[in-house]
Formats: C-alpha cells, structure tokens, sequence
C-alpha cells in the first residue's frame, strides 16, 4: 500500500506482482527518490525475485533477469550515493550489474549463509548484513558499477575541507556529468542539480557555505558512472 498525505489515505499498488506464487519479503525506497521502489520477494517461484518501480507504484518491471538462484530474496538496499542495488537472500548478496543487466555474486569472504537484513553506514562506506545464525557481516560498498571502476577519472576536490567553496577539476569530465549531489553523513541528500555550476573553464564549483559543518559525500554522475568522494565542510 501507498500514502501521497501521510497515511490518511493509502492505494493498493500490488497489482502486476506475483504474490499468488510468492510473498513480499522487502523493500527499500531509494533516499534520491520516493517514488523508486526496488520489493523483493521470497519462495521458490524461479523468475520472479526482484521488481522495481520508478512511479510510486503505478507500474512495476521485473529486474531478476539472470545471476540469482531459485532461492528466496529477503531484502534489498538502494545505495544513496551511487544507486547500486543490493539484495540479501538464501544464498548470501548479490548485487546488479547494470552493465550486464545481471546480479553478480557480493560476497567477498561472506559464508553461504541466509540474509536477512542489508544496511548502508554512509559515514564508514560499509554494507551491513545481518545473517540467521552467523551474525552480523560487514563490507565496503561498491564506490561505482561493477564495470565502471576504471572508466571514470579520478576528481581532484579542493580545499577539503571547506568553508565557502569547492573546486572540483573534472578534466575532460565535465560536458559529460549529468548531476551533482551532495549527502550528508546519514546518507540523506541535500543537494542535487542537473545546472552544472562552473568556472567557466573545466572545473566545477560548488558553494557549501550554506551547509552546516560536518562530513558529506560528493556524488557526480557522468556517462560513464557515479563518482563519489568524501568532503568535510567546516
């Protein structure tokens, strides 16, 4: 069910999901935006683990497409600062590969152990999962897509910290962003813009005098990828 006035009215938005073959284990709403919706679903029902919507519910698409096994997905985490997609299920996390259009196994020394809960620790860079009968794990989250590490250049931020403004040299970069956002240190954001702000020459500028002191997380979007770097605004 869905809300638009905080809870006096809610919209059954499960139609188009199979919960007939299998029930929704999860869901996680993506910090950017409220109307992207990743459920997961639990069983046994081969093809029908993951769907997303984009619309509040309005629509859904199945994403499982290939990588998972036959198992139930018990939940799922949108990260905030690069939009990668995890899943907890039966079989450990997986994460998706938008490249391939596939999930990929997210293990990395993890035993094959059910999950059951994922969180994202913005101010450590870590994904959390909480496990039935082995604990809790943790990792680093993936700083780009699986295939983007080495596509998009690295960004030179400076000063850093910063009080007034910052500099970002892009490079090459910068008539291919698409949008700059800025989080704070909970994972929640606080700017976003597609009017990249510039020198007028290659380097992007942005003005943090307006934001309280504190750690934040850069985020540019380019064709290539997400990059995400660490900034401290005193």
């Amino acid at each position: 069910f869905r809300s638009a006035n905080g809870g006096t009215n809610w919209q059954n938005v499960t139609a188009n999901l199979p919960v007939s073959s299998a029930y929704i284990s999860g869901f996680s709403i993506d910090p950017t935006d409220p109307n992207a919706v990743v459920v997961t679903l639990s069983g046994y029902s081969a093809g029908n683990k993951v769907y997303v919507t984009t619309n509040g519910g309005g629509s859904w698409v199945n994403v499982t497409n290939t990588g998972l096994p036959n198992l139930p997905v018990n939940c799922s985490q949108i990260d905030a600062l690069t939009g990668n997609v995890y899943l907890g299920t039966d079989a450990g996390v997986y994460l998706y590969d938008s490249q391939t259009t596939s999930w990929q196994p997210f293990n990395m020394n993890l035993p094959n152990v059910v999950v059951t809960d994922l969180d994202a620790q913005y101010s450590s860079g870590l994904l959390r999962a909480g496990t039935f009968g082995r604990g809790l794990w943790e990792t680093q989250l993936l700083s780009v897509g699986l295939d983007e590490e080495n596509t998009v250049s690295d960004l030179l931020l400076f000063p850093n910290p910063a009080s007034d403004r910052v500099t970002v040299r892009t490079g090459n970069l910068l008539s291919r962003i698409r949008a700059v956002r800025l989080f704070n240190n909970l994972g929640q954001q606080v700017y976003n813009t597609a009017n990249i702000p510039t020198d007028g020459g290659e380097d992007l500028v942005l003005d943090v005098s307006r934001f309280d002191a504190g750690v934040y997380h850069l985020s540019i979007e380019t064709n290539y990828g997400v990059r995400t770097q660490r900034l401290v605004v005193e």
